[in-house]
């Protein structure tokens, strides 16, 4: 059971717009519990920074390139704390519900947190591509992550970020997930804007998660926290937070769940590690639907939309529809396709 089962879907669908009122109708907000004064999500005009707001913004200053509609802003000292997410994947949402019929559901520290957070249904778009409208927040990381479903009904999950260098499966998690690296372009007095147009091709990253090289998540998660811990000041005091990991937890309830079942399986002799019988199962062919869309800090967004194809097809109103940018194709990555904008002066829209 899905948001959007049953349905006819247009062949442009915006997930979100900063435009519009309320934009967050769709998603739900977490912020980081260790950094509640420095992790905040907030509104503001992309081309001003508030002088009397009780948060410390980043940028400190305007830059030039910026737009005049209101932006969401996203902004955490811990990354994988903070962020919006669209819809739930199907795994969370089917043991939710399961539990509760069942009378066996325990309340996690994430549900107290987030009381509506299991009550959401998976998205369950079909359209093949997602494009993210975004800017990153100075020199901080960005991270994005979207749960897929095949036409078999395996999910995965794929998370794009800018501290990741090389493409991996962790195909022991629960919901198997590859990560890919995402370079952004670097600014300068040249750049129009700082804005970044990110499409993606779902089918194509389905896919992947046959043929990337697969990882022990659980040793390569505590290296990366290890290898991004950083002493950050915050304030006046120094502190030592650990950022960009390279797992990010997915859910508060799923690690738990996670804890539970290593247990058992050291009882039983197999020390944490899932059989292979469980490890091969990992999505594959045609993308049947997208669970969840989710947004870590460090970033602003204005617009999250998906398209049955990309603008140039048989579509002729689709480029009309699109948000007009500067948009020059650099072609950063064998996964993926990132719109930079120039870097010379005289190209515009």
């Amino acid at each position: 059971m899905s948001l959007l089962s049953g349905t006819i879907q247009p062949p442009l669908l915006s997930l979100f717009s900063s435009t519009s009122q309320p934009p967050l109708t769709t998603f739900f907000t977490h912020l980081s519990p260790l950094h509640p004064k420095e992790s905040f999500i907030t509104f503001l005009p992309d081309s001003s920074t508030p002088s009397r707001s009780k948060y410390h913004h980043v940028p400190r200053h305007p830059t030039p390139g910026t737009l005049s509609d209101p932006v969401i802003h996203i902004q955490s000292p811990t990354l994988h704390e903070t962020y919006i997410q669209s819809g739930t994947s199907k795994t969370s949402f089917t043991q939710f519900n399961s539990q509760n019929h069942t009378s066996q559901f325990k309340k996690s520290s994430s549900v107290r947190k987030q009381p509506t957070r299991n009550r959401v249904k998976p998205l369950g778009i079909e359209l093949p591509f997602i494009t993210f409208q975004f800017r990153p927040l100075g020199k901080r990381h960005v991270c994005f992550e979207i749960g897929l479903v095949d036409t078999k009904g395996l999910e995965g999950v794929v998370r794009i970020s800018s501290f990741q260098k090389d493409p991996k499966v962790y195909s022991e998690r629960r919901i198997p997930m590859i990560q890919l690296p995402l370079k952004l372009p670097v600014g300068g007095r040249t750049m129009l804007t700082p804005w970044t147009e990110m499409v993606l091709d779902l089918n194509l990253l389905l896919g992947l998660f046959q043929t990337l090289p697969r990882t022990n998540s659980s040793i390569e998660a505590g290296n990366g926290m290890e290898r991004h811990t950083k002493r950050m000041k915050v304030g006046n005091e120094e502190r030592y937070t650990k950022r960009q990991v390279a797992d990010i937890e997915e859910e508060d309830e799923e690690d738990e769940q996670e804890e539970e079942e290593d247990d058992d399986d050291e009882e039983s002799g197999l020390g944490g590690m899932r059989t292979s019988k469980e490890e091969t199962q990992l999505p594959s062919g045609k993308l049947a639907s997208v669970s969840y869309v989710r947004v870590y800090a460090n970033c602003r967004l204005r617009r999250i939309w998906f398209v049955s194809c990309l603008p140039g097809s048989s579509i002729s109103a689709l480029p009309l529809l699109l948000p007009r940018l500067p948009r020059f194709h650099i072609p950063t990555s064998r996964y993926f396709t990132v719109y930079h904008p120039p870097h010379c002066i005289g190209f515009g829209q």
